[in-house]
């Protein structure tokens, strides 16, 4: 038996892998290049797995619808719009990641997001990279930057409804609950403080949880002995549920508010009658796409995408070519406000801060309503 030549071998190995290489490579290439028009490609960094996954599951529905709206609506658009979902479960260190994977391998444009402190982490990346960073989130440190964009209610706005809700309920003594790992919460949560006290009500505390707490009892009592007239309440999915089982063993019939009390309750019956503050309300045209009256937030990568369309459409460029993201990140600060969303006319100010109409909620046989003023 001849003795094999393993270096012949190896080498056609990695030649005929080069040769697969180049070929894969100038397939994916045609893919990305198919048609006449360039691809705006949006990393979507959202929990695709986990008690969360159902957001993520959500946005892809949302994207997808956006997709078919904007193409049905522009045959004679400039580009072609791609979204990229990456799950990066509720985990900040997960989006950075993962942000860098888009960046390095997709190339894409911009990124989406659902929380501030992702967009803060961000921030810098975007920066650098030239990226577009548009996330749905509260902490005015995640409009900060050329490329970085936020999309919620004005907060000050959110703090005076809240206050002027309370001060008609006859609320005059208010305890808070606050994620303090979370932006979002705390900026709600700061809002919420700065509008009481204009409205001449008590705060009698701020309690922090965090992500793994699990038994409330302790916090419970202590905030039981400040005697409040109600409990503002911000906090992640899960949390919230563990909160109000406890308050109801325990029997602490204190009335709760708060966006963890409405909107992050799985089990929504155990926050009957509570209300909330919203970062606006899908219209019926979108709540009939997407199938359901639980939206999810899909309502909101919908927006952001819909307000990088508007950008990239509206900035002068090389046929056949995309812009220069500067001149991208200018047309969106000039070209946003008045534009129709699912949310109605939006807003922006100068700071990069892109506004909904704030509106009120309440949770009505188990599901969230509307609650007119």
């Amino acid at each position: 038996m001849s003795k094999v030549n393993w270096k012949k071998v190896i080498g056609w190995g990695v030649a005929a892998l080069v040769v697969i290489g180049v070929v894969g490579t100038n397939i994916y290439q045609k893919r990305e290049q198919k048609g006449d028009r360039p691809i705006v490609k949006i990393g979507a960094l959202y929990p695709m797995s986990g008690a969360a996954a159902v957001y993520g599951e959500a946005a892809q529905k949302a994207a997808d619808i956006f997709i078919e709206d904007f193409n049905k609506a522009h045959p004679n658009r400039k580009y072609d719009y791609k979204v990229i979902f990456e799950d990066v479960e509720m985990s900040t260190s997960k989006a950075l990641s993962a942000t860098q994977k888009l960046i390095a391998l997709d190339k894409v444009d911009g990124v989406v997001s659902l929380f501030s402190s992702m967009a803060i982490a961000i921030l810098p990346i975007a920066q650098r990279e030239k990226i577009l960073n548009l996330v749905y989130g509260t902490d005015p440190r995640a409009a900060d930057g050329e490329f970085t964009f936020r999309l919620a209610a004005n907060m000050d706005i959110l703090g005076d409804m809240y206050a002027k809700k309370m001060a008609e309920k006859g609320y005059k003594r208010v305890s808070m609950i606050i994620q303090s790992d979370d932006a979002g919460s705390v900026a709600r949560s700061g809002a919420i403080e700065q509008a009481i006290k204009k409205q001449n009500l008590t705060l009698t505390g701020k309690h922090q949880v965090f992500p793994n707490d699990k038994d409330f009892t302790t916090l419970l009592f202590k905030i039981k002995e400040e005697k409040p007239d109600v409990i503002t309440v911000n906090v992640y999915p899960g949390i919230a549920d563990l909160l109000l089982l406890r308050m109801k063993h325990l029997e602490i019939n204190i009335p709760v508010v708060g966006d963890g009390v409405v909107l992050s309750l799985n089990d929504k019956t155990l926050g009957e009658g509570s209300w909330v503050v919203d970062d606006g309300a899908p219209n019926q045209d979108f709540i009939s796409k997407m199938g359901t009256e639980n939206t999810l937030y899909g309502e909101f990568i919908y927006t952001q995408l819909q307000i990088i369309a508007n950008a990239f459409e509206n900035t002068p460029a090389k046929s056949g070519e995309k812009p220069d993201m500067l001149a991208v990140s200018k047309t969106l600060r000039e070209k946003t406000a008045g534009m129709e969303s699912p949310f109605g006319t939006i807003d922006m100010n100068d700071k990069g801060e892109i506004y909904v109409p704030a509106v009120y909620k309440t949770i009505r046989n188990g599901k969230v309503e509307l609650l007119t003023e």
